[in-house]
């Protein structure tokens, strides 16, 4: 269908002069698309049209047939209407019910749409002809469907989707070359069976709500993607997320997995403002359960997880002065089914306590992105430079032992190396009883096991049954444990 607009461009050439004494309006509009399409084969027929004292449009028994694409649509009626306020924006409404037949890659397809209350408005038709440069685009609809799909294809068996409450609206500034825009959804269930790249998937899911809000500088090249990390153009994407169910199964090369559970409400954070990248995304509790196809040996296997966190902040325009980066990364209360644990402890000898992660770590870094970029990475510390790194949290639990570790280290750079000169304690507990567990089932090699544990007793002190502590320091002189060197 792009040469549809590329059709109107040239009749508009032609009749130019006809409008030249005003801005084109809607129905001149209508009417330069009419004259594309014929010259292009495309087939537009209608029983009736409708020219209202408002300027609005309006066909009744719709039909549009592009045969060199093999693309029809039908409705009952489609109209146009341009706002009294502002005529360069047009708001389209639409019959309840729309018909698209037509070929992909040589497949047929069909597709139908049902909506209510559906509403699009955009200037973007008339923008060229009327020099308008903030183009906006709104979609709206109470709730709209897309069913479609044959069982006998061999690309789209099925297709249903349905969504509620939706309202979409974005706007492009070609003066200042930005957009922004936002997304609110209600409920959406999505529900279709498909093969593409050899794959095939069969898919079910419920969300209950979905919102996105975002906003960027539009780059003119592969070049400009650079001002993005000098703090020249900026980028910001926001979303949340409803809880969410599904039901879904994948199938390639002779194998297939069914996946099915449940997920809570998420979140997230993806942004790229004054050189600083942000990327934070979180998310509540997770249900999954993944049961094997016939032929692949393994049991069903049941996970869960009460939260997920993960932040990332990375200041690539820092090169003047040092700023904060962060690490953070948060699993709480993973668990695995029996089923998987039964193929390598059907004993129970080790403990089916939930694991949790904890890893959040700080740095005062100066980085400069445009130096590596431009002159490689042959000397990283030139291009790059940390002063502090704040271990505030390390925690491992799982299988009964126990990993912990916090401090702080500051770095000297006015050398010709770093020089790194602070101390993390560390805290290993349950670890020996573990590693004794897995040589057992014969999951470790008893002398690595072994020496696995020696490293810790002869670096830490004993502080209980099975528990031990060490201190990491750094200075000048190198690196030590509990006084002892490592180097």
């Amino acid at each position: 269908m792009n040469k549809l607009g590329v059709a109107v461009s040239a009749v508009a050439l032609v009749t130019g002069a006809t409008f030249v004494q005003a801005q084109t309006t809607f129905e001149q509009m209508v009417d330069l698309f009419e004259a594309g399409a014929a010259a292009e084969g495309v087939e537009i027929t209608f029983s009736d049209r409708i020219v209202g004292g408002d300027g609005s449009v309006e066909y009744r028994d719709f039909s549009l047939t592009d045969p060199d694409e093999g693309f029809t649509l039908v409705t009952d009626w489609i109209k146009g209407t341009p706002n009294a306020d502002d005529p360069n924006t047009v708001t389209f409404t639409v019959a309840e019910s729309i018909s698209i037949s037509g070929n992909s890659e040589g497949e047929p397809f069909d597709l139908n749409i049902t909506s209510d209350d559906l509403m699009i408005s955009t200037n973007a038709m008339l923008a060229q002809m009327n020099d308008i440069t903030d183009i906006n685009a709104a979609f709206s609809a109470d709730s709209i469907s897309f069913e479609g799909g044959d069982p006998t294809s061999l690309v789209m068996r099925d297709l249903m989707v349905s969504l509620e409450n939706l309202d979409f609206a974005v706007l492009v500034s070609m003066l200042d070359m930005t957009v922004d825009g936002s997304l609110t959804m209600g409920k959406s269930v999505m529900d279709y069976d498909l093969s593409m790249d050899g794959q095939e998937q069969i898919v079910n899911q419920t969300v209950d709500s979905m919102e996105m809000t975002f906003t960027f500088d539009i780059p003119q090249g592969e070049e400009d993607l650079i001002s993005f990390m000098d703090g020249t153009k900026n980028g910001e994407l926001i979303f949340k997320s409803g809880a969410s169910v599904f039901d879904s199964s994948i199938a390639q090369d002779g194998m297939q997995f069914q996946y099915s559970g449940t997920a809570g409400a998420g979140e997230g954070v993806f942004s790229m403002v004054g050189g600083l990248l942000t990327y934070a995304v979180s998310g509540g509790a997770v249900d999954l359960t993944v049961v094997p196809g016939e032929g692949i040996p393994m049991p069903p296997v049941d996970v869960s997880l009460t939260e997920m966190v993960l932040r990332v902040l990375v200041p690539f325009n820092s090169a003047d002065e040092a700023e904060q980066a962060v690490v953070k990364l948060l699993l709480t209360d993973l668990e695995v089914g029996e089923g998987l644990w039964s193929m390598i402890d059907p004993g129970q000898t080790i403990p089916r306590d939930p694991a949790n992660l904890d890893i959040d770590l700080d740095a005062m870094v100066q980085i400069d992105a445009m130096a590596a970029m431009m002159t490689g990475m042959d000397n990283p510390f030139e291009t790059a430079k940390v002063d502090v790194v704040n271990v505030n949290k390390i925690l491992l639990a799982i299988g009964g032992a126990l990993i912990e570790a916090d401090g702080a280290i500051e770095v000297d750079n006015s050398g010709p190396f770093p020089l790194p000169n602070g101390a993390i304690d560390v805290v290993v507990e349950g670890l020996q009883g573990l590693s004794e567990k897995l040589v057992a089932l014969g999951l470790v090699d008893q002398m690595q096991a072994g020496m696995m544990m020696g490293m810790i007793m002869a670096f830490s002190t004993p502080d209980g049954s099975d528990r031990f502590t060490s201190e990491i320091t750094f200075d000048e002189t190198g690196i030590f444990a509990n006084g002892q060197p490592l180097q």
